[in-house]
């Protein structure tokens, strides 16, 4: 059996108030519109996964959920240009995000961050390097450390 999403299900009896929030801090489309429920879409996949936590780090509360984004300086402007209610304030955290906490409409707390200074190259880049120093790593590597070799590959990218 495999997991094949992970949906965020948030009870409001303002459906269109909350539509909107989430609309235009995160340019979502509908993707599914039944009057009673509306699904958002982003258009993008992503790795489905499950939180749990007794508190939400740096002593702020758990978020309801959590939104990675790929600008969070960007999404920080749409969410202080709405007026949106800013729970935690944009803050680099030290285990490598930045991050905010807005409130919607629905009072629900949620965690926008980005991942910082990991990588400049995208992951499918990664990827494909890693698959070629694992196809034939003697060949691949030339007797140099999977270190070096891989620090040449992604600098001949730049």
């Amino acid at each position: 059996m495999t997991v094949l999403r992970i949906v965020a299900n948030i009870s409001t009896s303002s459906i269109n108030e909350v539509r909107s929030f989430y609309a235009k801090l995160f340019s979502m489309t509908v993707g599914m519109d039944h009057g009673w429920i509306v699904t958002l879409m982003s258009g993008q996949s992503a790795e489905t996964q499950i939180s749990i936590a007794e508190e939400g780090g740096s002593v702020t509360p758990v978020p309801d959920f959590s939104i990675e984004v790929s600008n969070i300086d960007e999404t920080f402007e749409r969410a202080t240009a709405n007026n949106f209610p800013i729970v935690y304030g944009l803050t680099d955290e030290p285990w490598g995000v930045r991050r905010f906490y807005v409130r919607d409409p629905a009072g629900k707390i949620v965690n926008i961050l980005s991942y910082k200074g990991v990588s400049v190259h995208s992951q499918q880049r990664l990827n494909s390097i890693a698959r070629q120093l694992n196809e034939s790593p003697r060949k691949t590597l030339g007797y140099e450390s999977s270190a070096e070799r891989f620090n040449q590959c992604v600098a001949s990218t730049d």
